[in-house]
């Protein structure tokens, strides 16, 4: 279901207030790791509810920002073990 926001916010606004959004996670996240520390984890839902915005949206923008990132790294082989971690 959409949010209230999302039915008055221009498409281009609602991208970049969730980009922005997004970035300033992953930059408050590393701040505040300690170096050889896991980033900490967080669902599709909370990114959700800290962007003000649909599960969708942001399932969408994490679908297209591993996209540009295989385009800009060429072909590579990512194998997730059966416990889910990169090997």
């Amino acid at each position: 279901m959409k949010k209230l926001q999302e039915c008055f916010e221009p498409k281009a606004t609602r991208a970049k207030r969730i980009d922005t959004l997004l970035n300033y996670l992953v930059i408050r996240n590393a701040s505040l790791t300690e170096p050889g520390e896991d980033y900490p984890k967080m669902t599709l839902e909370e990114i959700a509810d800290f962007c003000g915005t649909d599960i969708m949206v942001i399932q969408r923008a994490e679908q297209s920002a591993l996209a540009k990132f295989k385009s800009k790294v060429g072909e590579f082989n990512l194998y997730l073990g059966l416990d889910g971690r990169t090997q």
